[in-house]
Formats: C-alpha cells, sequence, structure tokens
C-alpha cells in the first residue's frame, strides 16, 4: 500500500471554510501529475475524507510532491521566472495594441476579437499550439508561457496573422 503524503499542515493557511483544487500546483511543477489539495479546517478535511477513494494518490506522484515542497529554492526561482515571463508577454500584447486579461499561471487568456477557431488554425499551420477553444470566451486564445525562443516565435506568428489587419469588432 502506497505511504500516505506527508500533511501539509504548517506548509499552507488553515482556513474555517477550506477549498480544494490545482491552480498553485504549476508552482512545484507538478500540475500535469493529477495531484490535488485540499485546505480547511480539519472538521471539513474529515467531512472531506468520506468521499476520498484508496486510489487517490499514486506512490511516485507523492513521493515527488514532498520533495517539491521542501525544494524552496527552487520554487523562489519558478515563482519569479513566471511572474518576469508574464511581465514580458504583457509588454508584449501591449506594444500590439492588446489586452490580455490578468493572470497570475503559467498561462495568459488574450481577447484577440476574432474567431478563436480561426486563430488556432493560423498558429497550428505556423506550428505553434495554443490553448483550446473555451465556450464562454469565444474570441479568446489561452497561451502557455514558454522559452523566450518560443515566446518569440508566438510573436512573429501574431504579427503576421491576418487578425492584426482586420478590424476587431468590439
Amino acid at each position: 500500500m502506497p505511504r500516505k503524503p506527508p500533511p501539509a499542515r504548517g506548509r499552507v493557511p488553515q482556513t474555517a471554510a477550506g477549498r480544494a483544487g490545482r491552480r498553485d500546483l504549476e508552482v512545484y511543477g507538478m500540475a500535469g501529475m493529477r495531484l490535488g489539495y485540499a485546505v480547511a479546517s480539519q472538521k471539513v478535511i474529515q467531512q472531506m475524507q468520506a468521499f476520498s477513494t484508496r486510489e487517490n494518490v499514486n506512490t511516485i506522484v507523492a513521493r515527488a510532491a514532498g520533495v517539491a515542497l521542501d525544494d524552496t529554492e527552487g520554487v523562489k526561482e519558478f515563482v519569479k521566472r513566471n511572474a518576469d515571463d508574464r511581465q514580458e508577454f504583457l509588454n508584449q500584447a501591449m506594444a500590439r495594441m492588446l489586452k490580455p486579461i490578468d493572470s497570475h499561471a503559467n498561462f495568459v487568456m488574450m481577447n484577440t476579437y476574432h474567431p478563436v477557431e480561426d486563430v488556432i488554425q493560423h498558429f497550428r499551420k505556423n506550428n505553434i499550439l495554443i490553448g483550446r477553444r473555451f465556450p464562454a470566451m469565444d474570441t479568446c486564445i489561452r497561451v502557455s508561457l514558454g522559452t523566450p525562443k518560443e515566446m518569440r516565435s508566438f510573436w512573429q506568428a501574431w504579427d503576421i496573422s491576418p487578425f492584426v489587419t482586420m478590424p476587431a469588432h468590439q
């Protein structure tokens, strides 16, 4: 039977109501490993445990989580790099008179004012994959922040897109 991951007490704030999610896991490089977390009072956690399964977290993910939580320097470096990458993306967008939605993640949503499927196809033709369409946001693209070289490629593809010269509807 896999060892349980170490308790998060002392590492994350305890709250009265509680919440569960994966929002901050990209800081630890864990979002893709399907590791969730919960922050709640002990009473709420006990109520939530009634709905957990025995196959909740695999051993590799639990082990990686423990190592990641102890890597405070790595976390600081990632948070700074992510903030710097996001700011550079915003600078490039603003230079093009675009206004992305404020983000605190490793991706940015940006309103292109054009059908998102057309924008996705343009980037795909230029060997750049961007996020899928979000039904409530038919003109927004989800752009994961990449390396400086990848982001230069993104902006080069944007600059040659037909959407740059097409009037935006508002």
